[in-house]
């Protein structure tokens, strides 16, 4: 298991590592969790596969079981978007809806 609070760089080294910029079937999610012990704000990747790869664990799920644990979405994001705004921020997310709206119009 990765370490805690990692999960939103953790995600966009994924993306660099395994996707292609160009793929838009593929979307890095920033959202909420929901753990044994509350719902966290979290970050995972949906795959065009139907899978999802979650960082903390590193491991990959079908999409539909792990929509089970989603407790909100809060925004999706291709890989272009994602490396657009963190060179445009410098950070990994999440970011702001002022931030989207700036870099992403």
């Amino acid at each position: 298991m990765k370490p805690k609070g990692t999960c939103y760089s953790d995600v966009v080294d994924f993306i660099i590592e395994n996707v292609s910029i160009n793929d838009d079937h593929v979307k890095i999610v920033h959202g909420r969790l929901t753990k044994p012990n509350g719902i966290i704000d979290h970050a995972w990747v949906k795959l065009s596969d139907s899978r999802v790869w979650e960082p903390q664990s590193r491991r990959y799920f079908e999409e539909n079981s792990f929509d089970e644990f989603v407790a909100g979405v809060d925004a999706e994001y291709s890989p272009r978007q994602v490396l657009r705004l963190l060179g445009s921020t410098g950070n990994y997310g999440p970011w702001t809806k002022d931030e989207r709206e700036f870099f992403l119009d």
